[in-house]
Parts: structure tokens; C-alpha cells; sequence
């Protein structure tokens, strides 16, 4: 058996970091032995002055907790998590697709596939209230845009009260429209466009009913504040905007940032508050 941090000192070290950073206790014990895995001298120093000497306060200690840190940071900030469980869904998806011509078969696999990205994760215990207050407000749309939808559309048949005629889903993220484009073959008003926010463009005959920009206003001011323009002048009659209240790595609230962000780009609509909506770790505004 390969030798590890003692149990003790590695329990002490991911209740740290796991009261700092949103992360599963899995992935930071993996993150723990890697790293310390590959250090077997600083390991049988350990083993051999542990727990007489205080080891934590050891500079190539310090540093290999550093270095987890950091990994774990880094891991967090990927939108899509478990690529290779990503990939194996996809193929399993699209093996499914060719099974059966009713979606709800595909409940099962579609929750799993809304795990592997960071933002359907967090809202996949709420879409059923997040939908009902964003239904409430605007009714029925015909036509709903979904731009920078990562892999969100793939849970309307589930957990929305209706279904549309249309809906237009955008996304630059290849691996994204990988999913969509398998999904759309069953759920037909489904729509897929891998396409960049500066290519967006609606003529009066394709005018949606609804764009929904979820958790992308805050990302793009920081990103790449000169597409705000864009989205602000998109038509449509409605515009639901949503941001984090949470941050996506630390247990840190940030909702009044974000809001001040998402109110900046109501005044560069023009557009007026019809009301709010928010769940647990999400919060925005319906516009028209």
C-alpha cells in the first residue's frame, strides 16, 4: 500500500478548505493525495515526525497545501466539470435518442448530464420554482432565446409548465451545442446555434418572445464589457436576467455586486422592472 497523509492531518487540512471553497469533499481528498502523493519525501518525513513535530508549519508542507488550494480553486472555475463523464453521457445520450421518441425517457440521463456544468448544478433543485416565477410573469412564449445557454435548455421539458414552438439556443461552447444538437433530434422545438454574442441577430419576422440571459451579464461586464451594448439592444418583449448571489468557488456572498451590475444594464435597456425572481444561489429581473 502506497504510503498517504496520515487520515488525521488530511481530514484537518479538507475541513479548511471545504469551509472555504464550494467543493465536494471527494474531489479535494483526491486533489490531497495526488498532490502529497507525488511528494514521497516530504511523505516519509511526515511519517517519521509526525505527530511529534508540528509538520504543518514545514515550507515544502505549506507548499504542497498551497499548491492544493490552488487546484482546487482552478477546478472550481471550469463551467464544465468531469469531462470524461461528460463525454460518456453524450454518447449515452445520443445511443438513448435513437431508443425511444419520448423525451420523458430521458429524465434520467438529462439530470445526470445538468450535473456536469456548474451552473445547471446549482439550479437543478430549483428549476421548477425558477420556471413557475419566469411562467407567471410572461405567460406562454412563443419564441424563447436562450443566449450563452450552456446546457440549461435540456431541462425545460422537465421542469417547465409548458412547451414553445420555438427555442432558439445559443452558445459559443462547442461542447455545449454537442449536447443540444443531440437533444433537439427528440425535444424538436429546440433550436441550437453555436454562435458568438456579436453574431446575434433577430429580424422582425424571428423577434422572440422572451431572451433569457442567465448568469451571463455579470460574466460579460467582466469579460467583455464592449457585448454589453449588444445584449442591451436585443429585441424581444421580454428579458429575464439572473446572476449568482453566491460566488462559484467560495463560500462568499456576493449578491450585491452582482446586483449592482445587473441594474447597470437595466438603465442601458431602457427597459422597465416587470418584477423579480430568485432562488437559492440565483436572483435577477424580468424586463419589458
Amino acid at each position: 500500500m502506497s504510503m498517504q497523509l496520515p487520515e488525521d492531518l488530511l481530514e484537518r487540512e479538507m475541513t479548511r478548505i471545504l469551509e472555504q471553497y464550494r467543493a465536494k469533499p471527494e474531489q479535494v481528498r483526491a486533489i490531497f493525495l495526488d498532490v502529497f502523493g507525488k511528494n514521497k519525501k516530504l511523505l516519509r518525513n511526515i511519517h517519521d515526525r509526525y505527530p511529534q513535530e508540528d509538520v504543518t508549519r514545514w515550507r515544502d508542507y505549506k507548499a504542497a497545501v498551497k499548491e492544493v488550494r490552488k487546484r482546487v480553486y482552478y477546478a472550481l472555475r471550469q463551467y464544465h466539470q468531469g469531462a470524461d463523464e461528460a463525454t460518456a453521457l453524450c454518447e449515452q445520450l445520443a445511443a438513448a435518442v435513437n431508443l425511444t421518441n419520448d423525451v420523458a425517457d430521458l429524465r434520467d440521463i438529462t439530470n445526470q448530464i445538468l450535473e456536469t456544468h456548474v451552473s445547471t448544478r446549482e439550479r437543478r433543485p430549483y428549476l421548477t420554482a425558477l420556471y413557475e416565477q419566469l411562467f407567471a410573469a410572461v405567460d406562454t412564449p412563443e419564441h424563447i432565446v436562450d443566449i450563452g445557454c450552456g446546457i440549461n435548455p435540456i431541462s425545460f421539458p422537465y421542469y417547465a409548465p409548458y412547451t414553445p414552438a420555438i427555442y432558439t439556443a445559443i452558445d459559443k461552447d462547442p461542447r455545449s451545442i454537442t449536447f443540444l444538437n443531440t437533444f433537439s433530434k427528440i425535444w424538436t422545438p429546440l433550436h441550437p446555434r453555436q454562435q458568438d454574442i456579436r453574431e446575434c441577430a433577430f429580424s422582425d419576422k424571428d423577434t422572440p418572445d422572451l431572451i433569457l440571459l442567465l448568469k451571463v451579464i455579470p460574466v460579460v461586464q467582466r469579460q467583455a464589457p464592449d457585448l454589453l451594448p449588444i445584449l442591451a439592444n436585443l429585441p424581444g418583449r421580454y428579458i429575464c436576467i439572473t446572476a449568482s448571489s453566491v460566488a462559484m468557488t467560495r463560500n462568499v456572498a456576493i449578491q450585491r455586486r452582482e446586483d449592482r451590475v445587473l441594474r447597470d444594464f437595466i438603465a442601458a435597456t431602457g427597459r422597465e422592472v416587470r418584477t423579480t425572481i430568485e432562488i437559492p444561489n440565483e436572483f435577477g429581473y424580468i424586463l419589458c
